[in-house]
Parts: structure tokens; sequence; C-alpha cells
């Protein structure tokens, strides 16, 4: 019987059709705290300790502090009834950008014990605790995630943490009687989020009811890379050697994939 709460601010812009401009921005600043809940089909979880839940309250898994986005649709207002040529080379436009953005999701820092026993919940091998949310414990700060490139034993590495040994030597283990309090689904941050779609149409006028419309849509615009978390949030602080090190590029929640476009043909009468 967990519990947990929300508290957002939102704030919304739009503009319609301003010289053939219409937009929308849309701005999240939220938390999310939870006893770190999962779903009831998660028979493996346990509370962090089944006699105090409040001892695993913190950040909700699916927290983003602040969450960005804004489209745009620009409709040249020149030549739209495409008359001569020029009009129909300038005529019929449609650009339309789509710009998202957030920072990122909580990470548990994993604890040797494999999620388990530090607070009596588990015995880490047929049972966790829930959601991950037995976390080890931070000595000082810790720096923001990033993207830091490197090679380690000749093998080319990427690692959210510019120097590794070092944040992993400033985490200690959670201390029974100690520690009153374990940080939800996680005390760290993972990597924020952005990403560019666009399409582009054309329309050709070739009588009064009929016209051809092509246009392409690119996802991920620019190819921006937009690396996943370690293992999905979870920082193991057991394994010293994948500490840190970022799996690749994302195709999970954020769907931020290498670029794609997908060109199209359209007849319309």
């Amino acid at each position: 019987m967990g519990y947990g709460n929300y508290n957002g601010a939102f704030f919304s812009a739009k503009m319609n059709n301003w010289r053939g401009i219409t937009t929308q921005s849309n701005f999240t600043w939220s938390k999310s705290l939870s006893t770190s809940a999962v779903v009831q089909a998660t028979s493996a979880d346990t509370a962090a300790d089944p006699y105090n839940l409040r001892r695993g309250y913190g950040l909700a898994g699916f927290d983003r502090k602040f969450v960005f986005n804004q489209f745009v649709v620009y409709q040249p207002p020149f030549y739209k009834g495409q008359s001569g040529v020029l009009g129909h080379l300038l005529g019929g436009w449609t650009f339309a950008p789509i710009f998202t953005a957030g920072t990122g999701l909580p990470e548990t820092l994993g604890t040797i014990n494999g999620g388990g026993q530090a607070f009596g919940e588990a015995d880490s091998v047929a049972f966790v605790a829930n959601g991950n949310s037995e976390n080890a414990i931070p000595m000082g700060p810790i720096p923001s995630p990033g993207v830091h490139y490197s090679v380690v034993d000749g093998v080319p590495t990427i690692n959210q943490f510019a120097n590794p040994a070092a944040v992993l030597n400033n985490i200690r283990q959670p201390i029974l009687g100690i520690d009153n309090h374990d940080g939800g689904f996680g005390v760290l941050r993972g990597l924020p989020y952005w990403n560019v779609d666009m399409s582009v149409r054309k329309q050709f006028k070739v009588t009064e009811v009929v016209n051809i419309e092509t246009g392409i849509v690119f996802d991920n615009i620019f190819n921006h890379a937009q690396m996943l978390d370690p293992n999905f949030d979870y920082l193991d602080t057991s394994s010293p050697g994948s500490w840190g090190v970022l799996p690749g590029q994302t195709n999970g929640t954020v769907q931020v994939l290498p670029r794609t476009m997908e060109f199209g043909l359209r007849v319309n009468f």
C-alpha cells in the first residue's frame, strides 16, 4: 500500500496563422515522488523496507524535472494562387519542424548486494527492492551526466562520466541504522535529451479541383545521437568495469533514432 504525489506547473503559448506561421510551445516543470511503485506483474519486487515504506520514498521512475516541446507550421503567404511558372515553383510550400527536449530520468545507484538485504527487504536472488529503489550513498557531489569518449584496454568506450573511477570511489553502500532514507528510483539524473523532426511538403495545382502533393518527413533531421542511459537507468556499483558505460543510441522511452526520411506522393481531386 504505497503512496505518491505529483506537482507541476504547465505553461503554453500559441500563435495562429500570423503571416503564415502557426506555432505552439509547451513547457512543464514538475516533480513526482512515490514509494517506488511498480506494476502488479512485477512479482519479484518488494519494498525497500517492508517495516517502513517511507524508507523507499523518493523520485518516481518516470520523473522528469523539465519537459519542453514546440511545433511550427509555416506556409509562406506568397504565390498562393500559383499563377505562372514562378508561382508554381515558389507557392504551395509547407515547412513543419517539431522540437522536443527534457531533463534526464532518475538513475538508481545499484548496491553491491544486487538491490536487496540492506534494509531486510529481500534476498537479492528471488526478490529485489521495489523498482531497484535500494540506492548506494554518494559521499559528495556527483558530476552531471554527459557523453565522454575514451579507450579502455584498447576498446573505444562511451561513458556518462569523464572520470568514472573517481565517481565510483565517491560512493558507499547503505548502512543499516545510519541511512534512514534510500532515494526512490534514483538519486542521480540520467542524460537529458533533445530532438528535431521536420516535414516539408509542396503542393502543385494542376486544375481548379486537382492538385499533386509531394513531401518528405525527417525523423531526427540533424542526425543527433541521443545516448541511452546505462543499463536502463541502473548504475551497478558492484561492476566497476561497466560503471557509467553508455550502451548506445536510444530506441526506448525517448524515441531518437538515427536520421530517417519518408517520401510521399498524393493526388487530391
